[in-house]
């Protein structure tokens, strides 16, 4: 128990009044005339207790009535657990969850507008002189100040529903450093929310004893939810009239079993494939849509779900583009390749451009997602820089060595992107024994698994350094030694060949395998753009290397939709960056725009953490909270005591000084007794 005002407990002081009246008293005595004096011992015993008892009595229930009364003046309360009321003007910080998983509804409509209300009534128990911070999921700018309590019930209204997501350790920091830095000697926090298991992190929660923070959660009733968690495609490439596979992954967070859903897939607001899906009760599952695209250009997607009463999250989107063709960047170090000429060039949808080594166009390297170096007799210093740049924005490099040159120049370059380097030249005839069936490269070129396949023979091959963590070997000697190895560069790839393209080294050129891998490696060095982003995040685009006019700007434009904004960009060499921000803030398919000309489609979706609406209980907060040790964090069940009730409690602690005042007249009550009574 502590004391509000406990100035006023110096007026205890006022109990020596009785106390020297009493004792004053004491002290008289009155002369009393007996006609026998046998009697005499026996009446002043009697008289002398009962007065005694008498004056005690009374004297007790007068130091009681008195103190209990000072008491009632000194506002005595029992703070909540974890929090200290103090005198003094509140800073008090509101956090009400506007996330998606709001729109649950509860015993009083939407838990949103249990939210509003809720925090009205909480606003309405502190005095108008305290000051309040409204927070909600965006973590707006104006947002971020004390406001009257007529000003934050004004904001108050405004509060609608956001797809950003925020966990609580996120909104806790945020109103930790709001309030550390105000002047009120009293703060206050409050957490508002459905409290999904997605965003309770207790475990990073971090205790400031100056300020004391109260969750308050709100249940809804039980309801299921269907939705599209993720889709992806069976391979990282994109051609025009070829089948496409997607991959749906759809989550059941209900109780009941989902029976035949209609799911709808939408390519540039054409319907593709229609079916139905069947998910039992809490699981996940995976289904395929197979369909094909003939026409080039981007590529809008929607996937539909038919589901109640969740509604936010039955759309999902994504977008990709197919290109014409892919371009491949040949090096040369002599003579141009005729195996690359045959593969790439006659490709009707592989580009080849080639360029002898002394006469680079680095500024091309962008528009190119592989480069192959074709027996380049020496790598400058700057080709290596030019490529290490390259490999580091995303780009694929591959790699076939002269029989004759400068290898220590491919030593450096091959060290600096961290792969392993050539050492000597073997000239000891190697057959590959083996191949790697399972990579992606040839998983799906043969129909059957063959038995005694026929592979590349090399009569001079350069043998690789030591072996290195990030090497893939998709080729290899009966001795162990690699034949062709891919290695991580980067953000981009590396493929390194034991030997040149030429017919007194290798009969790779001509083995059946040269077209499958060289075509698939191609295929894979495609740039390929995340499919979707997620509503409310920092997103960053990658949009590659592209100019734009000096009364030109970069925009973000939703498709068919109100929405458009300018972002922020980052050019290099290799490309450009789009800073999104947090500014696409509502599902749907957009496109990326210089000026006029449309770039690249990007789509956004709502965080799916939000779509899984488990929640956890009161107990299971306090048991949280307890667990970690966070003393100044406490939970209010409004639901058993009430709202006013609870939130009193938690505001000022629950007041104990109308019991004292009772007690003052009990007190009273009994003096008036005892002296009546008491004769």
């Amino acid at each position: 128990m502590t004391f509000i005002y406990p100035a006023f407990l110096w007026a205890l002081a006022a109990i020596s009044i009785p106390i020297a009246i009493h004792l004053f008293n004491f002290r008289r005595y009155k002369t009393v005339y007996f006609s026998s004096l046998r009697f005499l011992k026996q009446v002043e015993t009697e008289t002398k207790q009962s007065r005694r008892l008498k004056h005690l009595l009374v004297l007790t229930a007068r130091i009681l009535a008195i103190s209990a009364l000072v008491f009632a003046f000194a506002r005595p309360v029992i703070p909540a657990p974890g929090s200290k009321v103090k005198q003094g003007d509140k800073a008090v910080s509101i956090y009400i969850d506007n996330s998606y998983s709001m729109q649950a509804v509860g015993t009083e409509g939407s838990l949103l507008d249990k939210a509003k209300a809720t925090t009205e009534e909480l606003v309405k128990q502190y005095k108008p002189s305290d000051k309040f911070q409204l927070l909600t999921n965006d973590f707006e700018g104006r947002h971020q100040r004390l406001l009257t309590r007529d000003e934050f019930l004004d904001l108050l209204k405004d509060v609608d529903y956001s797809p950003a997501f925020r966990k609580l350790s996120e909104v806790f920091s945020r109103q930790r450093d709001f309030l550390n830095a105000e002047p009120q000697p009293n703060k206050q926090a409050f957490v508002i929310s459905d409290f999904q298991k997605s965003t309770f992190d207790p475990e990073v929660l971090k205790n400031d004893t100056s300020i004391s923070m109260a969750a308050i959660p709100l249940k809804a009733n039980e309801a299921n939810n269907l939705y599209v968690d993720s889709v992806w495609f069976a391979t990282p490439y994109r051609k025009l009239n070829q089948p496409e596979e997607l991959n749906i992954r759809i989550t059941n967070t209900g109780v009941t079993d989902a029976d035949n859903v209609p799911l709808k897939l939408f390519i540039n607001k054409v319907q593709k494939s229609p079916t139905s899906v069947s998910i039992k009760a809490g699981q996940k599952a995976e289904f395929k849509l197979s369909y094909t695209i003939q026409q080039p250009g981007l590529q809008f997607a929607e996937l539909q779900l038919t589901d109640h009463p969740i509604t936010y999250d039955d759309k999902f989107y994504f977008s990709y583009a197919i290109a014409n063709n892919l371009n491949v960047l040949a090096i040369n170090g002599g003579s141009e390749s005729p195996y690359l000429n045959s593969l790439y060039g006659n490709d009707v949808y592989t580009k080849l451009t080639n360029m002898p080594e002394g006469q680079i166009d680095y500024a091309s390297f962008a528009s190119h997602p592989l480069i192959v170096l074709n027996g380049v007799k020496s790598i400058s210093s700057g080709l290596q820089q030019e490529l290490k740049k390259y490999t580091d924005a995303g780009g694929n490099v591959m790699i076939f060595p002269p029989l004759a040159g400068d290898m220590g120049s491919y030593k450096t370059l091959l060290q600096s992107l961290n792969c392993a380097w050539f050492e000597g030249l073997d000239t000891t005839r190697s057959k590959v024994t083996t191949l790697a069936m399972q990579d992606a490269i040839y998983k799906d070129i043969f129909e059957k698994t063959p038995n005694n396949i026929d592979l590349p023979v090399a009569f001079k091959h350069y043998t690789f350094s030591r072996a290195l963590a990030s090497e893939e070997p998709l080729m290899k000697f009966a001795n162990g030694q690699s034949f062709l190895s891919r290695f991580k560069a980067g953000t981009g790839q590396l493929y390194l060949c034991g030997s040149p393209l030429d017919a007194a080294a290798t009969n790779f050129p001509k083995h059946a395998l040269f077209v499958p891998t060289l075509y698939k490696i191609a295929l894979y060095s495609g740039t390929t753009a995340p499919l979707y982003y997620m509503a409310g995040n920092d997103n960053t685009v990658q949009a590659g290397n592209v100019t734009i006019g000096a009364d030109d700007v970069f925009k973000v434009k939703e498709i068919g939709g109100k929405i458009e904004f300018i972002p922020a960009h980052r050019s290099s060499g290799y490309g450009t960056a789009i800073d999104m921000g947090n500014q696409a803030k509502e599902a749907g398919n957009y496109m990326l725009m210089a000026g006029n000309d449309t770039l690249m489609p990007i789509a956004v979706n709502y965080n799916r953490l939000e779509s899984d609406l488990k929640t956890i209980t009161p107990d299971e907060i306090t048991e949280g909270f307890d667990k970690n040790r966070l003393e100044n964090f406490t939970v209010l069940d409004v639901m058993k005591k009430g709202i006013s009730k609870s939130l009193a409690d938690v505001a000022e602690g629950t007041q104990l000084w109308r019991w004292f005042i009772f007690a003052a007249l009990f007190f009273l009550l009994m003096e008036i007794a005892l002296l009546r009574l008491l004769k």
